[in-house]
């Protein structure tokens, strides 16, 4: 239990009535509510999570790699990473030509990399086009051959093919924050503040 902890409010889950809890409720684990008619046995419980500074720990936040060029890794930085061929993309790929055509866009798609505190891992965002959605690509994103409609951001799974056109793939290797990485920065809280007041 945090030093200092004397009193805090929550509400009962059953009558919605303000508990007023105590250390030693907090020691015990639960406590009952004493509204009128209710008499729920309510637990008090602590909850954590991580501070977002573990990514400034981290040396990469993982890598793209062209199966057809298994040693040739695209790092990937915490935060919005733009893919395509212009220069300024921060994983600037070769305008390779298939048949005389080119797929990929000069910003193709968006793969923003952000950190949930709650479960201490990060989360690799793709989307179609630039993230501010003015830009999108002339021949389409996919995951695992699964086109991303405008505007569409979803979840790559660590291992899984982002498809830049019909030809072009990266595959992308997560990144996982070691465990003593995540004690590091954990961050013990008394209750679960979405519950709390």
């Amino acid at each position: 239990m945090p030093e200092g902890f004397r009193t805090t409010l929550m509400p009962c889950p059953a009558c919605g009535g303000q508990l007023l809890v105590r250390a030693a409720d907090v020691e015990q684990g639960y406590m009952t509510c004493q509204h009128t008619g209710c008499g729920r046995q309510v637990t008090v419980a602590g909850s954590f999570y991580f501070q977002e500074d573990l990514l400034k720990g981290l040396d990469q936040c993982g890598h793209l790699t062209d199966p057809r060029f298994p040693d040739r890794h695209y790092p990937l930085r915490p935060g919005t990473n733009y893919i395509g061929t212009a220069t300024e993309c921060h994983v600037c790929l070769p305008a390779v030509l298939h048949e005389g055509r080119r797929y990929v866009s000069r910003q193709h798609c968006t793969l923003t990399v952000v950190f949930d505190k709650w479960q201490g891992r990060l989360r690799y965002l793709l989307e179609d086009g630039t993230a501010d959605g003015q830009k999108h690509s002339l021949n389409g994103t996919f995951l695992e051959k699964q086109r991303l409609q405008p505007g569409e951001q979803v979840d790559v799974a660590d291992g899984q093919h982002i498809g830049l056109g019909p030809l072009d793939t990266l595959r992308l290797t997560h990144v996982v924050p070691s465990q003593a990485q995540l004690n590091q920065y954990r961050v013990e809280t008394l209750f679960n503040p979405d519950l709390t007041q």
